[in-house]
């Protein structure tokens, strides 16, 4: 955990103003609104963690800046470390809080325009011609060290992807880090794409898992271009396919869930979910809306079978890991 020098003003905070004197000022991690005066607010920007409260110019006196420091604390506005508990007991470490600059927003275009454009030939093309040279110098142990090397990097360009498609996108990208729920440790990026339309929601959801299988690719190319790593590129490679087929399952929380539930127009899936395989009055109800209700049926079975066989990939990859350390 690292404790801010000074109290910073939370990352998740937005403002409206209700009138000449008051802000709304609304905490999008907890859902609360609290109406704000106007001077006050304008000191409360100025809290930056790095920036002791006394030094700051305001119109505020001494008392004042003392109240209103005990004040937004007790809120709950103020963050004095990188880690955030929510409601759930759920643990947050905040790594990365993206200040909205022109240079991120230009960089970050780039970056999704790219990644749009190359991920898919540069994964064909990487599979192909790894495949055709098969440049595997090295040991298990090569292998190994590129495949902590890929989870590492595998996370962080997956959070990244989404931070980067999100700002892209327009909406409020408010940070990166790792969550902690319940004994295991995930990455994690928080926005707000309330705003955002259907197709671009789907494109932010679907950015971490193409960063990815971008990597795979670029993993393969370089093993084939220098074969003296090749075997430590193919683990880099091969963790993070994982990662990216791990992501695509239709599970709670993970992107493929989500990008479905956008596509198919369903705001709480794991109570569909739930109703579709459980609730026969539910079946039945779906069947009397006509095709669009048996086709929601349909699509559901089908990805609960493509999920059965997204999880044989990497369980039938660590049993080849495992059968060729061992078994050799």
């Amino acid at each position: 955990m690292t404790d801010f020098t000074y109290p910073m003003l939370t990352n998740f905070a937005s403002f409206e103003e209700v009138d000449d004197e008051w802000v709304r000022v609304t905490d999008w991690f907890t859902g609360r609104s609290y109406n704000i005066n106007k001077v006050n607010v304008e000191f409360a920007k100025k809290l930056d963690g790095n920036t002791d409260p006394y030094s700051i110019p305001t119109k505020l006196s001494r008392e004042e800046v003392v109240w209103t420091v005990a004040i937004l604390d007790e809120i709950g506005l103020l963050r004095r470390s990188s880690v955030l508990e929510n409601a759930s007991g759920e643990s947050y470490s905040t790594f990365w809080i993206p200040s909205m600059t022109a240079k991120l927003k230009r960089l970050a275009r780039i970056y999704t325009r790219l990644l749009n454009i190359l991920w898919l030939p540069l994964l064909v093309l990487g599979f192909v011609l790894f495949g055709y040279f098969l440049p595997t110098e090295g040991d298990f142990g090569v292998m190994a060290i590129g495949i902590i090397l890929g989870e590492i990097s595998g996370v962080i360009l997956h959070e990244i992807g989404h931070a980067l498609a999100g700002i892209a996108c327009g909406a409020h990208v408010y940070e990166s880090g790792l969550k902690l729920s319940g004994i295991l440790p995930i990455t994690y990026t928080l926005m707000d794409t309330d705003a955002l339309e259907s197709k671009e929601r789907v494109s932010i959801l679907s950015a971490g898992i193409r960063s990815n299988l971008l990597l795979v690719g670029v993993s393969f190319l370089i093993a084939c271009a220098i074969p003296k790593i090749g075997m430590m590129m193919f683990g880099i490679a091969f963790w993070n396919l994982i990662i990216a087929v791990f992501n695509m399952i239709f599970d709670t929380g993970l992107d493929g869930r989500l990008i479905i539930a956008e596509y198919l127009g369903i705001k709480d899936v794991d109570k569909f979910v739930r109703k579709v395989f459980h609730s026969r009055k539910f079946r039945k109800s779906l069947r009397k809306k006509g095709p669009t209700g048996y086709a929601l049926m349909v699509i559901l079975a089908i990805l609960r079978l493509f999920q059965f066989f997204l999880l044989l990939i990497p369980v039938g990859g660590i049993l080849y890991l495992v059968e060729s350390i061992f078994f050799k």
